[in-house]
C-alpha cells in the first residue's frame, strides 16, 4: 500500500515499482486490505509514501515474500481439507493421487517458513529497534574464526539432531503402516469415525 486511505484493496498480485511509488499490473480484491487490517470495511491503512525512502526496507523482496507465504498456507489448507473429506469418504489411504500430491507438498513447510521469515525480517529494514537503532548500527564486531568455530559447531549439533531423526523414521518407513491402518484402507473406511457414524 502506497498512499494512505480508507477502504484498501488487497493486492493479490503485482509488479510494486519503488522508483514509480506504485503497482504496476495490480490484481486486487477490494477493501479486503482494510478489513484484514482494522477488521472495517474502510479502516484507514497507512501508506509507505509516509515513511522516508531511506527508512523503507526493500519493497519487492517483502511483498514476493509475503505472497508466497501467503500461497503455501493456502496451498496446504486446500491439502488438508481434501484429506478430511477423503478421510469421511473412506479413501484417505488408497487414492494415489493424493499420496503422491502429499509427497510433493512435503517440503512447502520448509518453503512457506523460510518466505515468512524473509519477510518479517526484510520488513523490518533498515531498523533493529523501530526509531531507534538502525541495522548498521546493531552489527557486532566479531573476528572470522568465532563466526567460523560458531558455524561448525551448529553445523555438528544439528546434524547429530537430524541423524537421529532420520534414523527414526527409516525405521518407522520400513516398519509399514499399523496394522489398523491397513485394515481399514482394504475395508474402504476410516479406522476411527469422526462423525461418530
Amino acid at each position: 500500500v502506497w498512499n494512505t486511505g480508507n477502504g484498501v484493496p488487497f493486492v493479490v498480485f503485482a509488479i510494486p515499482s519503488e522508483r514509480l511509488e506504485k503497482n504496476l499490473y495490480a490484481i486486487t480484491i477490494p477493501y479486503a486490505a482494510s478489513i484484514i487490517n482494522t477488521h472495517h470495511l474502510d479502516g484507514e491503512l497507512i501508506g509507505l509514501k509516509s515513511v522516508a525512502r531511506a527508512d523503507r526496507p526493500v519493497v519487492t523482496t517483502v511483498f514476493f515474500a509475503f505472497r508466497v507465504m501467503l500461497a503455501v498456507g493456502v496451498g496446504l489448507f486446500l491439502v488438508a481439507l481434501v484429506a478430511l473429506w477423503l478421510r469421511i469418504k473412506g479413501h484417505l489411504y488408497d487414492q494415489r493421487w493424493f499420496l503422491r500430491l502429499c509427497v510433493l507438498v512435503a517440503p512447502l513447510g520448509f518453503v512457506g517458513s523460510i518466505a515468512g521469515w524473509l519477510t518479517a525480517e526484510s520488513g523490518r529494514q533498515p531498523w533493529v529497534v523501530y526509531n531507534y537503532m538502525r541495522t548498521a548500527d546493531g552489527a557486532s564486531v566479531v573476528d572470522l574464526h568465532q563466526v567460523i568455530i560458531s558455524l561448525v559447531l551448529f553445523i555438528i549439533a544439528y546434524g547429530f539432531v537430524l541423524s537421529f531423526y532420520l534414523y527414526y523414521v527409516f525405521k518407522l518407513i520400513r516398519k509399514g503402516p499399523a496394522e489398523a491402518i491397513l485394515d481399514a484402507a482394504k475395508a474402504e473406511r476410516p479406522p476411527f469415525s469422526y462423525l461418530g457414524a
